[in-house]
């Protein structure tokens, strides 16, 4: 009776981790998932691989650990994290689109957009110039953004050649970005493009001196095509242009600009 017993154990066992009964998805959640108890245990290993794997710096073989961890389990916003955070270490300046977004996409979803993954998000977006994506997150909660998100957010709409709203928000909130040198210089490019008429070769000077630092002078660069175009003063944007086909940094839409 204990041999019998004991058999019929292992077998429940066995056919409780082999069978699809444990559900990950969050309540509510579309597609309902389901995995195997293997499947959490695979899971589990290849997250604790694909840690170990970042602290070491060794990012390629942390990234196939975190996707084939998060192919275990779906429904894991951990794995999901993990893939989104080391696709920005293999890729930090701009990360490929079809790489990268999917993931961000499928993070927000299973955490209904929670804060934390919401900060990641937005700067995965700003990253990748999809500024659309990034009006539509942090618009309905503009009034609740933290520092950095509101900071996304005014970027945002000055790429999205959302003048009035970004004069508006500035009014209110530039005092805090007083000391932010990237929107110093988103300022003195809506001075310069969209300001009053006086004062516009002051604000001019100041993207124009960005260009002299290596760390701000791409930014510079793109701020002054803005400038150029919207007094469609060709000369000088095919000028700036020029500068940024030497820095290898000259998007499709600049050269179409």
């Amino acid at each position: 009776r204990v041999v019998l017993v004991g058999i019929l154990l292992v077998l429940l066992l066995l056919a409780l981790s082999f069978l699809r009964i444990w559900t990950t998805s969050p309540p509510g959640f579309h597609p309902l998932i389901r995995v195997k108890a293997i499947d959490l245990l695979q899971s589990w290993s290849l997250k604790r691989t694909a840690t170990m794997a970042m602290d070491s710096r060794r990012f390629d073989e942390a990234a196939v650990a975190w996707i084939s961890a998060l192919n275990q389990n779906p429904a894991d916003p951990k794995a999901v994290r993990g893939i989104v955070k080391v696709l920005l270490q293999v890729n930090p300046k701009k990360p490929k689109d079809s790489e990268i977004q999917p993931y961000v996409w499928w993070l927000l979803k299973l955490t209904h957009t929670n804060l934390m993954d919401l900060n990641l998000a937005v700067s995965v977006f700003e990253l990748s110039e999809n500024f659309d994506a990034v009006i539509n997150l942090l618009e309905p909660r503009k009034h609740q953004l933290d520092p950095s998100s509101e900071a996304s957010y005014l970027k945002a709409l000055f790429h999205k050649h959302r003048m009035e709203d970004f004069g508006a928000l500035w009014k209110s909130a530039g005092k805090r970005f007083a000391q932010d040198p990237e929107l110093v210089l988103y300022h003195a490019a809506y001075q310069a493009g969209w300001g009053l008429s006086s004062g516009k070769s002051e604000w001019l000077k100041t993207l124009e001196a960005a260009m002299e630092e290596r760390d701000r002078r791409l930014l510079g660069c793109r701020l002054l095509l803005a400038v150029c175009a919207q007094h469609l003063d060709s000369d000088r944007y095919e000028g700036f242009l020029q500068r940024l086909i030497e820095w290898k940094d000259a998007s499709l839409a600049e050269h179409l600009g």
